[in-house]
């Protein structure tokens, strides 16, 4: 199983599938015009008019029977809101309604009426189903402001997320997250809700961390955590996938966990596998390179083919490539270039400077002598063999310290 659209689909808000449609199309082995019939399916459930006429035109050549009525109907419905708002804007932007809120924000919130919280968060939901994400985001903002309906802020706030994803303002998205998470994480819910939540949580901060610089480390300390990782093992074992692209990809600092990470691999490769998750299996587990040669080819495909990963193909191919070399070299004792060359899918012209870079990242004690890579064995100390097995403690107790730190909000010493 390669394509995860179908499952991934599951959990994210309709308009955020466009975007995952449209790459399909070009880039998938399904039919074009089954992924337009799809995204007209998905068009059905928003009134991104324009558009939908679109894609029914693609797909038929010619405009939606019913468009008048429907243009017609949605600018009618745009003119009712209109009205309405401009009642919530004047109350929003009253000077004595941010004054109230500062002075005594719980007996003023309780004494907003409450049909101007409706209509604004009616509002909100009009305008994200016409793809107005900006006035969107904004009108939730108000609403958590001033409402204080737990269940409903809850519900904003995933509003908000969504069009700030939509806007691609990952920033703010990454930090509404965060926002979500610690709501998440201080609930009451029955546990059934609180992991149907986090399983959603997870896959919107796919789109948000796979598009924001510091977005991986980010990712992989979430997913590590108990509560997301019994997520992920409950409800969606496939965002392993991108667990473990995220860590092969990552800084040193988590290269240590992904012993930890290939136990769970082990465990949960009878619920999902795919490519790269059998490609760690073959290497790092049974010491199979003949079938880590052939996941390695297929990885070369697949990466291409995925949404979340596309735009890091070349690293994480490239990690997967230093992983390869790394454990193939601690099992041989000499390979010579070309065979190298081969065996990671690379042209043989530049492959010693290839192993020069890769033997930086590693470590690894090997020479280059004769167009041959040589193990070079060393004896190290009882004082090396101490240092290297405990250096991963020290990251282990910060991560540890941060988690303590932002559950209390006091720093420690």
């Amino acid at each position: 199983m390669t394509d995860l659209t179908t499952k991934i689909s599951a959990f994210l808000e309709p308009q955020m599938l466009l975007s995952i449609l449209d790459f399909q199309a070009n880039n998938s082995d399904f039919q074009k015009n089954d992924v337009l019939k799809q995204k007209l399916e998905v068009l059905k459930t928003t009134h991104l008019l324009e558009l939908r006429n679109q894609v029914h035109k693609q797909l038929n050549s010619k405009d939606l029977p019913n468009l008048k009525e429907l243009q017609k109907e949605l600018s009618s419905q745009k003119k009712d809101w209109d009205i309405k708002f401009e009642k919530i804007s004047k109350f929003i932007q009253n000077p004595n309604t941010l004054q109230q809120i500062k002075q005594n924000p719980i007996a003023f919130k309780q004494s907003i009426d409450p049909s101007i919280l409706t209509d604004l968060y009616d509002y909100a939901l009009f305008q994200y189903s016409v793809g107005e994400y900006k006035v969107t985001s904004e009108a939730l903002y108000h609403y958590r402001i001033l409402s204080n309906d737990t269940k409903q802020i809850f519900s904003s706030l995933w509003g908000k997320i969504a069009s700030e994803i939509l806007l691609k303002n990952w920033d703010v998205a990454f930090e509404d997250l965060y926002i979500l998470k610690d709501l998440l994480d201080s609930s009451s819910e029955d546990q059934k809700v609180l992991v149907h939540n986090r399983s959603w949580l997870l896959h919107w901060s796919l789109v948000i961390f796979f598009n924001h610089p510091k977005g991986k480390d980010a990712f992989l300390d979430l997913c590590l955590l108990p509560n997301y990782l019994n997520a992920i093992q409950t409800v969606c074992p496939w965002i392993l996938r991108y667990v473990t692209a995220a860590m092969i990809m990552s800084s040193k600092k988590y290269r240590y966990q992904l012993k930890d990470l290939i136990v769970i691999l082990s465990q949960e490769i009878h619920q999902y596998c795919d490519p790269l998750i059998n490609l760690i299996q073959s290497l790092a587990i049974n010491f199979d390179f003949n079938e880590a040669i052939k996941n390695l080819k297929d990885c070369v495909e697949f990466v291409k083919k995925d949404y979340y990963l596309v735009k890091d193909s070349e690293p994480l191919l490239e990690s997967c490539r230093v992983y390869f070399f790394e454990h193939y070299c601690r099992i041989h004792q000499t390979v010579t270039l070309d065979n190298l060359a081969k065996l990671l899918i690379l042209p043989s012209k530049n492959m010693e400077s290839w192993v020069n870079k890769a033997v930086q990242e590693t470590r690894l004690e090997v020479r280059i002598s004769k167009g041959s890579v040589e193990r070079v064995f060393t004896s190290h100390t009882v004082f090396r063999q101490i240092q290297d097995k405990t250096k991963p403690l020290n990251q282990k107790s910060q991560q540890i310290i941060n988690a303590i730190e932002k559950k209390s909000g006091v720093e420690c010493a």
